[in-house]
């Protein structure tokens, strides 16, 4: 017998777009994130390079509300999870389909920038 599989996932992020939360049938919040992070990759010249990267990641329970409360495009994230796809077999037999992160722990560590500030419609105009 092989080793026991092992699917685990730790990743500090960058959030690429807001949030997007909806409801399961179960009333169970889930909150889908988009997500950029670096690897370094060495180049034939020897250099390091910094390599971005994207991944989905799904959050449900009370984290989802928190993360669509809280987070915003541009803030910084640390998840803990397993990789999950929901694949299909192509009219070719092969199987494809995103992988993502369900993320079972989540720390904000960054929430992003707030929404800019709205002035009242009699503020004065700068210029």
């Amino acid at each position: 017998m092989g080793p026991a599989p092992v699917n685990r996932v730790q990743l500090s992020a960058r959030v690429t777009r807001e949030p997007e939360l909806r409801y399961l049938p179960t009333g169970v919040p889930l909150a889908r994130l988009s997500l950029e992070f670096e690897r370094e990759v060495r180049r034939p010249n020897g250099m390091l390079e910094r390599v971005p990267g994207h991944v989905g990641a799904v959050v449900t329970g009370p984290a989802a509300l928190e993360a669509h409360e809280k987070l915003r495009k541009g803030g910084q994230v640390y998840v803990e999870g397993q990789l999950q796809s929901h694949a299909a077999a192509g009219a070719d037999g092969i199987v494809r389909g995103p992988v993502e992160i369900r993320v079972e722990e989540l720390k904000i560590v960054s929430p992003g920038p707030g929404p800019e500030p709205e002035l009242p419609l009699d503020a004065p105009q700068q210029g």
